[in-house]
């Protein structure tokens, strides 16, 4: 991970919408009856339930450390003109080795997608270009092309198309055992949340955000059509 927080330093960040307590509550529960690895520990309380808008390494600049750069470009060009989204979460799935929580309604995907496609085109003045991550030469060629022009146009390989909502409830020591974890999983709780704020924190291993980590909340004011 990319060291930073002084003033011109790149920084890694997650940029993200956080659970309300309910919902949040019903996160860790559901992560603590997975049993898996406690690299995402959202049971107990080191890791906070979280859907990712964007992931990244971004530049500071004229004396503002990146977290705060971010921020002010989030608050200028994201915050006047999109509402809170709603956030509903079906059953939980297997990813690999992560265990994930959908977000399940697909006007509520539609919603996430837009307002994660905002959040890349407001801070790209600060995003660095996505490093090679470990999985991108095991993709098909056409996805691999798709997503390295991606890169090449707006600086990351996860968005538009590529978009998944989803809170990640935990890391297992293998695909095999993150499947059967999830199989074996109670039925997901009803959890349905509307998300107020962008947050922006350092990205922690595994792509959690840190309870403790240092945050900026930039809330959401769109008004209704």
């Amino acid at each position: 991970m990319a060291d930073g927080g002084g003033d011109g330093e790149d920084q890694e960040l997650n940029i993200h919408l956080r659970l309300d307590g309910p919902s949040a509550a019903a996160a860790r529960a559901l992560a603590a009856s997975l049993r898996l690895d406690p690299a995402v520990d959202l049971a107990g309380g080191t890791h906070l339930p979280h859907v990712t808008l964007l992931l990244g390494v971004f530049a500071g600049a004229d004396g503002v450390d990146a977290l705060d750069r971010v921020a002010a470009l989030l608050a200028e060009g994201v915050a006047p003109r999109h509402r809170p989204p709603t956030i509903a979460l079906g059953p939980p799935r297997p990813k690999g080795r992560y265990a994930f929580w959908d977000v399940s309604d697909a006007a509520d995907v539609g919603a996430l997608a837009a307002l994660a496609a905002a959040v890349v085109f407001a801070v790209k003045p600060a995003l660095r270009p996505a490093a090679d991550p470990s999985w991108l030469g095991d993709l098909p060629a056409g996805e691999r092309a798709a997503r390295e022009e991606q890169r090449r146009v707006h600086g990351t390989l996860n968005s538009f198309e590529f978009y998944d909502p989803h809170v990640t409830l935990g890391y297992g020591a293998s695909a095999g055992a993150v499947a059967t974890a999830t199989a074996g999983a109670a039925a997901a709780p009803p959890a349905r949340c509307e998300a107020a704020a962008i947050f922006v924190s350092a990205l922690g291993e595994r792509g959690t955000v840190a309870a403790a980590a240092r945050t900026v909340a930039v809330p959401l004011r769109g008004r209704p059509p």
